[in-house]
């Protein structure tokens, strides 16, 4: 695994720039829960010629650095109220209060204010927001990441001490990444050859995801991949399962059928390609 470690994005040739004028949309949006990959996705695509954010932080993602656009992530918190709000505790909709019209109306003057031939962002409650932006971008090229359910659960439990802690958040954590992987794949399905959906436990520990990647962006890409950083690989008790499978209120096995999704999906596009 590779890293480049020139921050700004770098400058694309005139082919790469064929190619990518040649798309339907010059805007990527990155779509993943949490704790999934979004990070590294956004970082790649930015040091790939790509611009995801306003302005480069230093640091890595452990000191604070997400590789996510300011000027969107604040509207994304301004849509649904969160500023100071835990991941797991976001709403799953836009509020009550906000319909999708006037949340669309703020998503178009965000995007007529960027000045950029080229550009895209990430941020996961994206997922939560896309009806708002899906009324106003027209075919934006989407990337979806997903990771496995075990590894997401484990980040968010394995800081809660005692046995009723550790379950609340398995349980709040897997409703969050039902929710919000529920949206990758319909978000995907509704873009079909201009959507790829990677899964991040398979990109860093391959060449496969990667190499699918590069053929979507039809660029050469940055391999900002590093195995230090691919924490959690969902090691989980039996309790886990228990609560999971067993108890998911309402819809016992729902996470387990999202991530069958998942995989049925991510083959899907490998077959069709990036063209089709």
């Amino acid at each position: 695994m590779g890293h480049n470690r020139h921050h700004q994005p770098r400058p694309l040739t005139s082919c790469e720039s064929c190619n990518l004028g040649d798309m339907a949309s010059r805007i990527f949006v990155v779509l993943g829960m949490h704790k999934s990959g979004t990070t590294l996705i956004s970082e790649m695509l930015h040091r790939s010629g790509i611009p995801m954010v306003e302005t480069v932080l230093s640091g890595d993602y452990d000191s604070g650095n997400k590789w996510e656009r300011g000027s969107t992530l604040e509207l994304n918190k301004g849509l649904l109220g969160c500023h100071d709000q835990h991941s797991l505790d976001l709403p799953r909709t836009l509020p009550d209060g906000l319909s999708k019209d006037p949340a669309s109306d703020r998503v178009r003057a965000l995007v007529e204010s960027i000045d950029e031939p080229l550009w895209g962002f990430k941020d996961p409650r994206t997922c939560i927001t896309w009806p708002a932006w899906s009324a106003v971008l027209k075919k934006p090229r989407i990337v979806g990441v997903h990771r496995k359910l075990s590894a997401v659960v484990e980040h968010y439990s394995r800081r809660r001490g005692r046995f009723i802690s550790r379950a609340r958040a398995v349980w709040k954590a897997a409703r969050a990444w039902s929710d919000y992987n529920e949206e990758v794949l319909r978000a995907c399905a509704s873009a079909p050859g201009l959507s790829v959906l990677i899964s991040f436990d398979d990109l860093m520990t391959g060449e496969g995801e990667l190499r699918r990647l590069e053929s979507f962006l039809e660029v050469p890409l940055a391999d900002a991949r590093k195995k230090e950083h691919f924490h959690n690989r969902g090691g989980m008790g039996p309790w886990y399962w228990l609560i999971t499978v067993f108890a998911f209120p309402l819809r016992p096995g729902r996470p387990q059928a999202i991530q069958r999704q998942l995989s049925l999906a991510g083959a899907s596009h490998s077959r069709r390609g990036p063209s089709s």
